[in-house]
């Protein structure tokens, strides 16, 4: 018995460290979230962050909708308290990516 035993608890041991590895997996985020808070800047000051403000609004948006509990950083928040608080943000870290602000953003928020 205590022989069977051993190669029970090994493969369970297997089982588990394999689902744990699982359980982390690696997202590609796609559009601007590469481009930095220093074009943000530049754009909005150049009235040309249309594309940069549709990304940060649908990054948050998919947030939202992909949490699994109650979690919506854009409630009660509209259009100009988020691009205010990202021009805000981004004054301060102008060389942090659009994905850092935007979870920063999530962070501040999360409602």
């Amino acid at each position: 018995m205590k022989y069977l035993l051993i190669p029970v608890v090994l493969i369970t041991s297997a089982v588990l460290t394999a689902h744990a590895a699982q359980a982390t997996k690696t997202v590609t985020i796609g559009g601007v979230s590469a481009s930095t808070c220093g074009k943000w800047s530049a754009l909005r000051h150049d009235h040309a962050s249309n594309g940069h403000e549709q990304w940060i609004l649908g990054y948050l948006s998919g947030a939202a909708d992909n949490a699994s509990d109650r979690v919506n950083p854009l409630e009660r928040l509209d259009y100009f308290a988020i691009t205010s608080w990202m021009d805000n943000y981004c004054k301060a870290h102008p060389l942090d990516d659009m994905l850092k602000a935007a979870r920063s953003f999530e962070k501040e928020h999360p409602r």
